[in-house]
């Protein structure tokens, strides 16, 4: 089964079913939205949700990471739930995620959730022009081709008279919209007033069971 790709600024970007994105011309995996420490962050404020959310993220990246070899790894945004996330982190997590960010050419975004803070010798861009393509955390109305996080779009599917809200890339040919990568995140239709303001007739790559549905 070939690979799908999105064709967008003149370059071929292949969607995972992870939710990561892959631009293979320049070796570079993109990924949004992790919000590590999301659980932790919770139970601070009295709301109880197991704590294993950062573990199988960063594991998942991990996997990625290895699958695809890139040189270049961009995050697009609130890596972190909030800005004390990497305090929090378990050791064993921490480790796996430092090995992860000091063994690629890392491109940081700061997020609204981030708000700045990153690990020690980290630096934090609000935004990056890389061949004409600007990487994001939050899509605005600026006409160039730009690639963002933020929304955590999903796509209403029917199966067998069922609905099912699947995770998925959002694109038009000046704007994709980044699925959220991490396993503990809430997601907003890709109907909703605040997505089709910025791409009023969308396609879509939606994270299917074991393949990617192009829309």
């Amino acid at each position: 089964m070939s690979t799908p790709s999105i064709e967008f600024a003149g370059h071929k970007f292949q969607p995972q079913l992870c939710g990561a994105l892959y631009w293979q011309s320049e070796n570079t995996l993109i990924v949004s939205d992790l919000h590590f420490e999301k659980a932790s962050h919770f139970a601070r404020h009295g709301n109880f949700i197991p704590p294993y959310d950062s573990f199988e993220t960063v594991n998942k990246l991990k996997k990625t990471c290895d699958r695809l070899t890139p040189k270049r790894l961009i995050l697009l945004g609130d890596v972190f739930h909030d800005q004390y996330g990497y305090q929090r982190m378990a050791e064993q997590a921490r480790s796996i995620f430092d090995t992860i960010i000091s063994g690629h050419e890392l491109i940081w975004i700061d997020g609204n959730h981030d708000r700045g803070h990153a690990p020690e010798n980290v630096v934090v861009h609000e935004k990056v022009d890389i061949a004409g393509i600007v990487f994001t955390h939050i899509a605005t109305d600026n006409p160039m081709c730009e690639i963002s996080g933020h929304y955590h779009p999903c796509h209403i599917m029917v199966h067998k008279g069922h609905k099912m809200r699947r995770p998925c890339f959002i694109f038009n040919e000046k704007k994709i919209i980044m699925p959220a990568f991490g396993t503990l995140t809430g997601h907003l239709e890709c109907g909703s007033p605040a997505i089709r303001s910025i791409i009023p007739d969308p396609h879509f790559a939606v994270l299917g069971t074991n393949r990617i549905l192009m829309k």
